[in-house]
């Protein structure tokens, strides 16, 4: 009777220490899941909606996580390939980490943009064209005049930068010659435009591609 006693006890105490554990498992979770917000953010970014998405998908970060490991016991950091629940809960919290860092590198983006100098406006041209920040100065410089044989300007110099870095042996000196209208008509027959010598915009966006 005795060693019975002795066993149920044994075997209660097994039974609190494990429960314990499973209660201090649940409630200390192995990593820190949370998406540590960015302070360098561009606060009026040209799409309202940015800013919003981007904390609420940081939120969204570190509560799947939490609840996968409260209610599922998922580490979403360490997939458990036998386990498709916990596959999917870890492809959830990735493509959250990667919504996150995308929006983060927008808004970071514009911010550093707009301490350049520039606005919303321009951000947002510049973002839907592609362009980097020097091709757009260099855009706007010209700003969308046609630059001809016997010109003479800063804008004519930025342009025979552009005609030298994509390989034409040109003078840079602001001055648009003959040397600069051949270029010009050599570079258009290679994009299978007209050959006007004629530095249009669509040339000169061609020219920053």
């Amino acid at each position: 009777m005795k060693r019975i006693l002795i066993l149920l006890a044994v075997v209660c105490l097994v039974i609190i220490a494990v429960f314990q554990y499973m209660r201090y498992r649940k409630f200390n979770m192995p990593n820190s899941y949370d998406y540590k917000v960015a302070e360098n953010l561009d606060a009026n970014y040209h799409n309202k909606s940015y800013l919003a998405d981007y904390y609420t998908t940081a939120y969204q970060v570190g509560s799947i996580a939490r609840e996968m490991w409260f209610n599922h016991g998922i580490d979403v950091m360490v997939a458990d390939k036998s386990d498709t629940q916990s596959i999917n809960a870890t492809m959830a919290y990735q493509q959250l980490i990667s919504k996150a860092k995308f929006l983060e590198g927008k808004l970071k983006e514009s911010r550093r943009l707009k301490d350049l100098g520039l606005d919303n406006e321009d951000i947002k041209f510049i973002e839907d064209n592609g362009l980097s920040e020097k091709n757009y100065k260099i855009y706007k410089l010209i700003g969308g005049k046609a630059l001809r044989n016997g010109d003479v300007s800063e804008a004519v110099w930025e342009l025979q930068g552009l005609l030298v870095k994509v390989g034409y042996q040109i003078p840079v000196d602001g001055n648009f010659s003959d040397q600069t209208e051949g270029a010009v008509k050599e570079f258009q027959k290679a994009k299978n435009q007209f050959p006007s010598g004629i530095a249009d915009m669509k040339t000169v966006k061609l020219l920053m591609q």
